[in-house]
């Protein structure tokens, strides 16, 4: 058997609803459309579990999915390159939540360059996937709160993102 990949998230009904329709359709091997956020490998496709609990207003869905596909395939060239944005966001970030704790919006090239790296790291496969689309809400949050000079919407913003750093970095760091 090959390798296998874990992933955990909280989906609302709809994602959810969405990702069982799309998982059936390619399993029969129809043409799907990519609209649904979550999704998994279905190359080489050996075994699926998934563990599905409702909490509230959320489903919370384990995956654990052993497939000849998930083997680490990822090239040094592109680990380079990922280590190389990260290193950069930090330090970017770190700028921010200064400005914050300051009592001042972030503006200018560090939160430019934060949200632009923010949107480059989401692109990179096999660092933490199940975790960017509520990445991608956080960082889409925060900048809207910059845009709208809100500082506590802002504050909140970037709680929201050390949350979801702490619990990617925690699995895969």
């Amino acid at each position: 058997m090959g390798a296998s990949k874990k992933g955990k998230v909280n989906i609302t009904k709809e994602e959810f609803a969405c990702f069982l329709r799309k998982a059936a359709d390619k399993l029969e091997g129809k043409d799907i459309s990519d609209d649904c956020e979550i999704s998994f490998e279905y190359e080489n496709l050996e075994k699926v579990r998934f563990t599905i609990k409702r909490k509230e207003e959320l489903w919370s869905l384990k995956t654990k999915i052993n497939s000849a596909s998930c083997k680490d395939d990822i090239s040094s060239n592109n680990k380079d390159k990922y280590k190389a944005l990260k290193k950069q966001m930090k330090s970017s970030f770190k700028m921010v939540i200064q400005d914050i704790e300051g009592g001042v919006v972030p503006t200018g090239d560090h939160i430019s360059e934060f949200l632009s790296d923010s949107e480059k790291m989401i692109g990179f496969e096999g660092f933490g996937d199940e975790y960017f689309s509520k990445y991608k809400k956080a960082y889409e949050s925060l900048k809207s709160s910059c845009k709208q000079n809100d500082l506590s919407q802002c504050r909140i913003a970037c709680n929201e993102i050390k949350l979801i750093k702490t619990e990617c970095h925690k699995k895969y760091k």
